[in-house]
């Protein structure tokens, strides 16, 4: 079993034989490790009966195109829903964005925690995105500051800025106090065209649908193409929602941590780096997913006027909620799930699944990156739960973690 895990983990764990044994002491409970694999193993075989295939004789090239092929279906069913969605809402000649934009739209999320505009608009008048301003054909910067998106303007700064100025201004970041930031809605934009030729160079090279500028509450949607191509409604659809999901977590975290002296530092090193903590209770860094699901799990442990049960979106339910999830039905709980055949992995993630399809990936090529970094979580988690629900006081498991 260790073996199992080592793999998957690609050893990042600190000892695992030792690591289990050590979790195994502290929450007095034996085999956790076991039992997730073994009920992951019965959803598995459960999921191979779906697709039709030998739970007991595939191997996993036949399980892959399994897989590859269902998504196919269920990316035709989709698209064709979308587009229906477009032509009964808008009108009949409108187009498969327009279908996103209404889903985008009923998704969107509120009380975000996001940097006043302010801050930032400060900034950038003393200090001028020079590359930026000549890119967009303007003359000075209240000019820029004045006719585009701020959140535009942060991702251009990103793309068209040298190093030594983008360096310099996300190290602005460490002088944010609390009262900096407000509470605010999700903001979505679809990227324009003047934008889109702005920035032509990147998005032909980018691997995403969408970007997102968290500290600002906003995801930037890359317009996609009416026509249909296969994998393309499926990735496009998995990935905003993915998208959406990560801005929610961005948002507990920057909650979580407001009321703190040092709140400046965790805002700034959010964003560097991914948002992980140091637990001494697992002598290592755990994600935040992690703690999300154990702020969720034990209301007792936060302050209501900090955080409350509606902060937290988890990214199965959004799936399960949203508008089409009847046309993912077979993907929607298949998150932390995979099939391990000697050294060959096969992900039923749907986040991996579909960039798969999308890129034309074979077996041997596929990522099952979504689905390591869930396992990881459910692996936590197995452990974590016996803390959470055995009359543990709140205090005490915030001991484990330095939040």
């Amino acid at each position: 079993m260790y073996k199992f895990y080592e793999s998957l983990f690609n050893k990042n764990l600190i000892d695992l034989k030792h690591f289990i044994t050590d979790l195994e002491k502290k929450t007095g409970h034996n085999g956790e490790d076991i039992r997730l694999h073994n009920k992951l193993a019965i959803k598995l075989k459960d999921k191979l009966v779906d697709l039709g295939l030998d739970p007991f004789d595939s191997s996993s090239i036949e399980i892959y195109h399994g897989l590859i092929n269902k998504l196919k279906e269920d990316d035709r069913r989709l698209y064709l829903s979308v587009r229906s969605l477009a032509g009964s809402k808008v009108n009949a000649k409108s187009k498969l964005i327009d279908g996103f934009k209404i889903i985008t739209d009923e998704l969107k999320m509120s009380d975000l925690i996001r940097l006043k505009p302010s801050f930032i608009k400060n900034y950038l008048i003393k200090n001028p995105p020079k590359r930026l301003i000549k890119n967009l054909h303007y003359r000075t910067v209240e000019s820029l500051l004045k006719r585009e998106n701020l959140s535009l303007i942060v991702l251009g700064i990103n793309y068209f800025e040298g190093d030594n100025y983008v360096t310099k201004f996300y190290s602005n970041y460490k002088s944010v106090k609390s009262s900096d930031f407000k509470n605010s809605d999700l903001e979505i934009i679809y990227l324009n065209k003047k934008w889109r030729t702005a920035l032509q160079d990147l998005i032909k090279n980018l691997d995403k649908v969408s970007l997102s500028i968290p500290e600002l509450g906003s995801l930037i949607i890359i317009p996609c193409q009416d026509q249909y191509i296969k994998g393309k409604t499926v990735f496009y659809y998995s990935s905003i929602i993915n998208s959406f999901y990560e801005i929610n977590l961005y948002s507990t975290y920057l909650k979580y941590h407001l009321p703190l002296a040092n709140f400046n530092q965790f805002f700034f090193n959010s964003s560097t780096s991914k948002l992980e903590v140091y637990s001494d209770f697992f002598r290592q860094k755990l994600s935040w997913e992690v703690i999300h699901h154990i702020l969720f799990s034990r209301i007792d442990i936060y302050d209501p006027d900090i955080l409350k049960k509606e902060d937290f979106k988890f990214l199965g339910s959004i799936f399960k909620n949203v508008r089409f999830s009847d046309e993912l039905k077979f993907w929607t709980d298949n998150f932390n799930l995979g099939h391990l055949q000697g050294n060959s992995f096969i992900s039923f993630n749907l986040l991996d699944m579909s960039y798969n399809l999308y890129h034309n990936l074979d077996s041997k090529t596929a990522i099952f990156k979504h689905f390591v970094d869930s396992m990881k979580t459910s692996f936590f988690l197995s452990y974590l739960n016996n803390l959470l629900f055995l009359n543990v006081p709140s205090q005490k498991v915030l001991e484990t973690v330095e939040i």
